[in-house]
């Protein structure tokens, strides 16, 4: 973790409400060039990077991280463990922007329904340890028995005592307080506007290349932002340079971090892009296809020049695993050529990591003998597993730790919360499942998993992914260390 100056993590009351009111002055834009042109608000959709950035600023949450990535209470005053249970006192005169209460009954119910959601294809990998679970998913049962209110409190009653994920899933949007004018039955009504149960608002879209937040008043003043409005855009280095005013920017390439009159903070390399091999359509359905394709794919990812301080190239799942890129193992019973002639389609996306994937894929289907199409429609960008059906090869994306957590590796993998990266034989689920019950030593988890990950040869790691915020001197930055994994809006302020 990053060592950060947590003066933010033990002060709550950093400003009297009259300071509050001088310090939340305009507005502080913060550029990032890869945002997607097509957002969704979608509960489904929105722990995607893009749709993340926008919306869940919109949605309050029972706890919340700080730049040392430390949880921390926020709608919650404070928790507790008792036995199996965890309680939560929640604050008081809390509301969504609509004026709905929160409080401990209407939380439980909007966790209930999120979680009904977020099982339709499969168990969750943290809340299905939380007792009546199975009631609830099977529709015998309107609410969950394991989340319950009692009075201010909110009660989290588990099965046994295995809370891996517990509190890092209540810091995630979905699993906050969403309100409930979102949805109609459990469908939810606009993917282009939320309403907001948290520390801003979204004001809709002031051009196609922007969206607004507006921070709410009196909405948790010792958390509050030190500005009142937020916009957050995409563009090139030659838009950001002309804007004026207090600006955050997020950038990847080696050229982009020369700006005057900047300061720069060093993104920690979490997230992870991965080629993923559709097992269910004909190409790739036999593994042993799968596992030509993957080791001529890694040899041409080792020769692809490519040069970036943001993006690394690896074939390991887990940033400086040993070595970003080993020595690629050549087996002498892996056939070299496809046994048929072979049409495959790959999505991407027009980003650096996706042209440069593009090319390698390009180069691999080359020696195979197979032809290989492009779907490069900005129109759809952000896919889900079911929207994938025609295409061979996908780029996918996340924040995946600096480590294994069985959580993690179950919520990519094998739930809904995730994006479904592809596990064709079931066994990385289940991996999943036997390390979160302790029946895998940890010293040699990591070593396993990214055999499995190998044998599999489905989701084959391609690039971490940690660039840097440049930060312009108006800015307050205080409170942030040198490495962070992302800035939050609350995180500055206006250069006193």
């Amino acid at each position: 973790m990053a060592n950060t100056n947590i003066r933010l993590i033990k002060d709550f009351n950093l400003f009297s409400s009259d300071q509050l009111e001088e310090k939340m002055t305009s507005t502080v834009t913060f550029f990032f060039p890869e945002l997607r042109p097509e957002l969704s608000s979608e509960i489904r959709d929105i722990e995607d990077l893009s749709n993340n950035l926008v919306f869940a600023p919109a949605i309050g949450t029972l706890v919340t991280y700080f730049s040392d990535e430390r949880p921390v209470p926020y709608l919650a005053k404070k928790w507790w463990l008792d036995g199996n249970r965890w309680i939560f006192e929640l604050r008081d005169q809390l509301s969504c922007e609509n004026g709905e209460p929160i409080n401990a009954t209407n939380f439980a119910e909007s966790l209930a329904r999120t979680i009904r959601i977020y099982s339709s294809g499969g168990d969750h990998p943290v809340f299905r340890r939380i007792k009546g679970y199975r009631q609830l998913v099977s529709g015998r049962a309107s609410g969950l028995e394991g989340i319950r209110a009692d009075g201010n409190r909110l009660i989290f009653e588990f099965e046994g005592r295995d809370f891996s994920g517990f509190l890092e899933h209540l810091t995630m949007a979905p699993f906050g307080f969403v309100c409930s004018a979102n949805f109609e039955g459990d469908k939810w009504k606009d993917r282009s506007t939320i309403i907001s149960s948290g520390p801003f608002r979204f004001a809709g879209m002031p051009d196609d290349r922007s969206y607004h937040l507006i921070a709410r008043e009196n909405f948790l003043p010792e958390f509050a932002s030190k500005f009142k409005n937020i916009v957050v855009r995409r563009g090139d280095l030659g838009q950001f340079k002309k804007h004026v005013g207090p600006k955050v920017i997020e950038l990847f390439d080696p050229q982009d971090n020369h700006l005057e009159g900047f300061a720069q903070i060093r993104q920690m390399p979490q997230g992870l892009y991965i080629l993923a091999l559709n097992h269910k359509r004909a190409t790739f359905e036999s593994k042993t296809v799968r596992q030509l394709f993957a080791r001529m794919f890694k040899e041409e990812l080792r020769r692809l020049p490519f040069e970036s301080k943001g993006y690394f190239k690896t074939e390991r799942f887990y940033f400086n695993d040993k070595i970003e890129l080993s020595e690629i193992p050549k087996s002498s019973h892996v056939q070299e050529h496809s046994s048929k002639p072979t049409s495959i389609v790959m999505k991407i996306a027009n980003n650096k990591v996706h042209l440069a994937l593009q090319e390698i894929a390009e180069r691999t289907s080359k020696r195979l003998g197979w032809s290989i199409t492009f779907d490069t429609d900005p129109s759809k960008t952000f896919l889900r597993e079911h929207e994938r059906t025609n295409f061979d090869l996908v780029v996918l994306g996340s924040e995946i730790g600096g480590g294994y957590e069985s959580w993690i590796i179950d919520m990519l993998f094998c739930s809904d919360v995730g994006s479904r990266w592809p596990d064709p034989s079931g066994q990385i689920c289940e991996f999943a499942r036997k390390t979160a019950s302790g029946e895998i030593s940890p010293d040699s988890v990591a070593q396993q998993f990214q055999d499995l990950l190998t044998d599999d040869a489905a989701a084959i790691p391609t690039f971490h992914r940690g660039g840097f915020y440049l930060l312009s001197k108006d800015l307050d930055i205080k409170s942030l260390g040198p490495m962070v994994t992302r800035i939050r809006f609350e995180d500055v302020g206006p250069a006193l």
